[in-house]
């Protein structure tokens, strides 16, 4: 009876040191998830403030041939810290606007399937955009011009000049500028030709440079190469490095 007695009391020494040990695992892991959501609010209250960015690119030149702008047209865009050109360290990578607006009114929307940009709580950030836009975009910029038929999408335009901005609700004024040059031939009918033979006149340009890259951070080329024909289309104006 005696060995009974101790063997039962065993059983609930053995029983209440496992719920302890249950109950304090339990506590450990709700700590653990508070802790967690704690770190993570603070984080967010670090990187990001209720101001949502928006852009006004309407100062300097457009993003197609013609200067203005088309529905469905966008740039990229990089937010770093202010005095950064490292686009791999940016706060925000490669984020999409697209122009949505009627002609004059240079309206654009974020596009991607990203969440809104906002600014970070405190400093100032450095904003480089460029167009058209590439999906896979990251520090470098491929030019190529070997394809003329549409202009505009190979036409790198390039913005940095928006630098220190703080936190505001004014939208940032991008300024783009092209960085390719555009040639542009004009045709002079001699004797014997009429307005329809113009039609059928090619023009290609021999040996130039049609691939090179662009550092979006510093804003600089890099080699020029792979040289062949440019074909001009019948707009007989083209896009070269």
């Amino acid at each position: 009876m005696k060995n009974r007695l101790i063997g039962i009391c065993a059983i609930d020494y053995f029983k209440q040191i496992v719920n302890n040990r249950c109950l304090m695992f339990l506590f450990f892991v709700i700590a653990g998830f508070f802790f967690q959501g704690c770190n993570r609010k603070e984080d967010i209250n670090i990187l990001e403030s209720i101001e949502q960015i928006q852009f006004h690119p309407v100062r300097g030149l457009k993003a197609s041939v013609d200067r203005s702008w088309i529905v469905g047209e966008g740039f990229g865009v990089f937010m770093l810290n202010s005095g950064s050109n490292n686009l791999f360290n940016a706060f925000e990578k490669n984020r999409r606007f697209t122009y949505n607006g009627t002609l004059g009114q240079e309206t654009f929307n974020l596009s991607d399937a990203g969440s809104p940009l906002y600014y970070p709580n405190s400093g100032n950030v450095d904003f480089i955009a460029y167009s058209p836009y590439h999906s896979t975009v990251q520090q470098i910029y491929p030019v190529n011009v070997s394809v003329q038929t549409n202009p505009t999408a190979i036409d790198l335009l390039y913005s940095n000049n928006a630098k220190r901005i703080p936190k505001s609700s004014v939208p940032v004024d991008l300024t783009f500028e092209h960085q390719l040059s555009k040639i542009r031939f004009v045709l002079t009918l001699g004797q014997g030709f009429d307005q329809t033979d113009q039609s059928s006149f090619l023009i290609s340009i021999k040996g130039m440079p049609n691939e090179v890259d662009f550092d979006l951070g510093n804003g600089t080329f890099g080699p020029a190469i792979n040289k062949a024909d440019i074909n001009i289309g019948s707009a007989r104006e083209a896009i070269i490095i």
